[in-house]
């Protein structure tokens, strides 16, 4: 179920009763973190090249940590 049908759900459920309706507007887990995961972007960037790559790098960090 995606939170837009949870809501389509809510405004349904009232129209029967109030006690069906409290039930239907709570929202588990995993309609909380579908709608996080919708609300976000990525906050990883798969372009930056890995520092593992980066020689100048390497040998500058093995001065360092002498």
């Amino acid at each position: 179920m995606t939170p837009k049908s949870a809501v389509r759900r809510v405004f349904v459920a009232v129209q029967v009763s109030v006690t069906t309706s409290e039930i239907y507007a709570r929202a588990d887990a995993r309609m909380k973190r579908l709608a996080l995961e919708q609300a976000y972007s990525p906050t990883v960037i798969d372009d930056v090249p890995a520092w593992q790559d980066d020689q100048d790098l390497l040998s500058w960090l093995q001065k360092v940590c002498q």
